[in-house]
């Protein structure tokens, strides 16, 4: 979330305004270091709540590189938001790079360019409607090929896959 932070401080705060939804460990640490932003923090949202924070939004924001799918990524996709990720695992399995979002590469770049290179990409979004619109409909439409009796699928066909190539082992004495 310093990230995000760092990158919002430089954008034109006339043209956008940041909401932090949810909850964690970071949570104190980021109303101190963006209170004179006026950001705004909602806290941890659920059910109804949650989707109209969704529905308010422009660009979903998701800074991170340590999560390893990304759910949030997901309902940002289903609700019709162009993402603005990193190049990482699991956000990378669902944000196609100039289609539904943009995903930044930070490995082996300075702090100083990852802040640079993010609020660009940001601003990009910000400043660009029709790419923003765009790629929120195609994050929608990819969206709609996950699902639970998909996910089902993908998992028995790999046991299966594994069940078939796995050979008899024989022991002897």
């Amino acid at each position: 979330m310093h990230l995000l932070s760092q990158a919002y401080r430089l954008m034109d705060h006339e043209r956008c305004h940041l909401v932090i939804v949810g909850d964690g460990p970071a949570y104190g640490e980021l109303q101190q270091e963006l209170a004179d932003l006026g950001v705004t923090f909602t806290g941890y949202l659920r059910g109804e709540a949650l989707a109209t924070a969704y529905a308010s939004a422009d660009i979903f924001a998701f800074p991170s590189y340590t999560e390893t799918f990304g759910q949030v990524v997901l309902e940002a996709m289903a609700s019709g938001l162009p993402v603005a990720g990193l190049l990482s695992e699991g956000v990378c399995d669902l944000v196609t790079d100039g289609w539904t979002g943009f995903l930044f590469d930070v490995n082996g770049v300075s702090e100083e360019k990852q802040v640079a290179g993010y609020q660009e990409q940001l601003t990009r979004l910000v400043n660009n409607h029709d790419v923003r619109s765009t790629m929120g409909q195609f994050a929608y439409m990819k969206s709609q090929q996950y699902s639970w009796h998909e996910a089902m699928k993908c998992i028995l066909q790999g046991y299966d896959e594994v069940g078939r190539s796995t050979r008899t082992v024989l022991a002897a004495s």
